[in-house]
């Protein structure tokens, strides 16, 4: 699960980078689709790409920490199918009143 999530997160970053070097070469011929918000979305991957990294290379967890069990965030069918449409739902409004 380490070395998973540390290879996660340097693509992450990386990822991130390509997405700002793209918006730094895609923004200005493309500002019609609002494709500078694609600097917000990079850096929100780049977050997550560092988090994952320093979770990983953290020897001792922090004495404040919340130790959970997985099981409480197990969903049934019914959830997952009602999720699933909620968003369905959230998207095709979206895309008709845009």
């Amino acid at each position: 699960m380490g070395k998973a999530a540390l290879n996660a997160g340097w693509a992450l970053v990386v990822v991130a980078a390509m997405g700002i070097i793209a918006g730094l070469i895609l923004s200005e011929p493309l500002e019609h689709l609002a494709f500078s918000s694609i600097y917000m979305f990079s850096v929100m991957l780049a977050f997550v790409g560092v988090i994952l990294i320093t979770n990983v290379k953290m020897k001792v967890a922090d004495a404040k920490a919340i130790i959970t069990d997985k099981k409480i965030f197990e969903t049934g069918p019914a959830f997952n199918l009602a999720a699933v449409g909620i968003v369905v739902i959230f998207t095709l409004l979206y895309f008709l009143f845009w």
